[in-house]
């Protein structure tokens, strides 16, 4: 069985780009860049892992959307993250 693994990140080439690597790799990848249908996408698909932007609308959006979803499933690891990038 694939591990299942949830990508919410407001930036969809972050997302794309995750979810090509991570799909390459034979994980099975549900993806959303709206965090009130990531909530949704976490209890139909009740992945293994999500990775979690944390700065999406709101500076501390993802942090909440964690602790919501550590209420709904304790057993699924949550990884909040945020990439930089900077221009040379």
């Amino acid at each position: 069985m694939k591990h299942r693994i949830l990508i919410i990140d407001d930036d969809p080439d972050i997302v794309e780009a995750t979810k090509l690597f991570l799909e390459y790799n034979d994980f099975e990848v549900f993806s959303e860049t709206d965090p009130g249908k990531g909530v949704a996408s976490f209890i139909e698909n009740k992945p293994s892992l999500v990775i979690l932007d944390v700065m999406m609308d709101e500076p501390d959006e993802g942090f909440f959307f964690a602790k919501k979803f550590k209420k709904l499933d304790s057993e699924s690891i949550i990884r909040p993250h945020t990439f930089s990038f900077l221009n040379m």
